[in-house]
């Protein structure tokens, strides 16, 4: 079974929280069709790294909460760079012939084996009068809060800016 989210519909996060645990609930209550789609679920994302490490970030969530099996992740690369696609071997671009593509990369993704993928969640405070220039996976925050155990040398700011986010 394919289902397709469109991500200015429905975000990762959104994905991660109600649709996984509608499986999990399923599965709790004897669903076995809900249990082996949990165990089986593979993601395919259409984008960039920018959005590949958006869904990346939100799977990973599911880690750090302790809501295995972490589903697999395969990349039709839609963006400029398309750094991670082609480091895992799904190409660096998409061909105009694209319907046989499409093809080749779902039976891919269905087959072929998983590899593991480090991460790091990157937190930044800087002065709020100096303009950075950020890849899509770090977005503004708030307030981030730092490591109480933190050495810091001279004075902290008044105002500044954070970022938060997730890096491959």
């Amino acid at each position: 079974m394919a289902k397709v989210f469109d991500l200015n519909s429905v975000k990762p996060h959104e994905f991660v929280e109600y649709g996984l645990g509608c499986l999990k609930k399923f599965a709790a209550l004897g669903d076995n069709c809900a249990k082996e789609t949990r165990e089986r679920l593979r993601v395919v994302v259409a984008g960039g790294d920018g959005t590949v490490g958006w869904v990346l970030g939100c799977l990973g969530e599911l880690h750090k909460q302790g809501r295995n099996p972490i589903p697999p992740t395969a990349i039709i690369p839609l963006g400029t760079g398309n750094d991670l696609s082609r480091s895992f071997g799904w190409g660096g671009s998409f061909p105009l012939s694209w319907r046989a593509a499409i093809k080749r990369t779902l039976v891919k993704a269905t087959y072929s084996p998983t590899s593991r993928l480090d991460s790091w969640n990157l937190s930044i405070s800087m002065p709020s009068d100096v303009t950075l220039d950020t890849p899509h996976s770090l977005k503004q925050t708030e307030e981030v809060a730092l490591d109480q155990d933190i050495d810091v040398l001279g004075k902290l700011p008044e105002k500044v800016s954070c970022y938060q986010g997730v890096l491959f």
